[in-house]
């Protein structure tokens, strides 16, 4: 007997599949250490800012009021055009913890970044961004209880706040397996990438290893590719449980959506080839997985077998994304990570597809 391309690579594809699910399985399994710090960690907040008026006079006094001893919040102001300085002001009036400077001029959201880094008076730098909201009072405490002696990088995670639709749904599916992907291949030693949505590094770290330096001509960057270049297998952990998250509302219209997924993925191309293929096989091989399940059901002779090989991959995707999304309190995006994977891939290739056309100019 003997089976069609479409069996083989249809075998092929749910082997890899299969294997990556045991990869980012790890993620479930994670024991949050119960550490109890005698003398907080003194922390420096960095928040770069453009035009956030209205974020920052909504979001920013939730950040001034956490329940941490010793921190301090800096807000860089990359010379905005609305009323961001003016709320900063007010805000500096009645809050002592609040230091902000203005740019004279919009030099990016790198230089943002760094000038607040150059402010900042502690070693432990924490960020996030001005449209983002901790979700508890506990998240600074929450994110420095993750940081041990050999500690300099805490990656967090920030999803997408539910607010119903089709492009919120898609938004909400791709930040979760993102998420998912990034934090347990940290845990397997080998972290590759963080969102400044929420992300945590030790000063010395950032001057150390030379900070945007070597990126400085991508706009983007100043989280994934300044992990790439500084994180190892020692010196990076994560912290995920809903304490230490931060979220923030999804674009609304799918061109929105487009044009931040442009923007995000727009700094792969400078990653670590290592990483590279192993970001592109997940992708493909998921185009794949589809492409054969589609032929060997129209070619009809060996159906049965597709559909059983379909059966084992989906099942086996469903109870690790199901443990997964427990702990990170996204149980609802269950059963849409499995409705959307294929639309996700498809929208990824359009877009990865349109940053080799075109290029990306924006402030990011």
């Amino acid at each position: 007997m003997e089976f069609s391309a479409a069996i083989y690579v249809l075998v092929c594809s749910v082997a890899i599949s299969m294997g990556y699910f045991v990869a980012i399985s790890g993620l479930h399994r994670f024991k949050v250490r119960n550490i109890k710090v005698k003398d907080a960690i003194p922390v420096s907040v960095i928040i770069a800012a453009k035009d956030e008026e209205h974020n920052l006079r909504k979001l920013l006094p939730i950040i001034l009021t956490q329940a941490y001893d010793q921190f301090e919040v800096i807000v860089v102001d990359d010379h905005s055009t609305d009323g961001t300085l003016s709320v900063l002001e007010a805000l500096g009036a009645s809050h002592d913890n609040l230091k902000y400077a203005g740019l004279a001029h919009s030099h990016g959201k790198k230089s943002a970044i760094t000038q607040g880094i150059e402010m900042a008076k502690n070693d432990w730098l924490l960020f996030t961004d001005a449209d983002c909201s901790p979700i508890s009072v506990k998240w600074i405490s929450s994110m420095m209880s993750a940081v041990l002696p050999d500690t300099s990088i805490v990656l967090g995670y920030s999803p997408f706040l539910r607010t119903g639709g089709l492009v919120n749904a898609m938004a909400r599916v791709d930040a979760f397996s993102i998420g998912v992907q990034y934090l347990a291949f940290a845990l397997l030693g080998r972290p590759y990438m963080g969102v400044g949505r929420n992300m945590a590094y030790r000063k010395s770290l950032f001057q150390s290893s030379g900070g945007f330096e070597r990126h400085k001509d991508v706009l983007s960057g100043d989280d994934d590719l300044f992990v790439q270049g500084a994180a190892s297998a020692v010196n990076t952990t994560i912290a995920f449980e809903p304490d230490a998250q931060t979220t923030s509302e999804s674009k609304t219209t799918l061109i929105e959506l487009f044009i931040q997924k442009r923007r995000h993925i727009s700094t792969g191309f400078r990653y670590k080839k290592s990483i590279l293929v192993m970001l592109g096989l997940v992708q493909v091989n998921n185009l794949l997985f589809y492409t054969a399940l589609a032929a060997s059901v129209f070619e009809g002779t060996f159906i049965w077998i597709g559909l059983v090989l379909a059966l084992l991959r989906f099942y086996s995707q469903y109870v690790v994304l199901k443990k997964s999304a427990h702990r990170l309190g996204e149980v609802d995006l269950l059963l849409l990570s499995l409705s959307l994977e294929l639309p996700l891939a498809v929208f990824s290739l359009l877009v990865v597809t349109s940053n080799i056309i075109y290029d990306t100019r924006r402030w990011s």
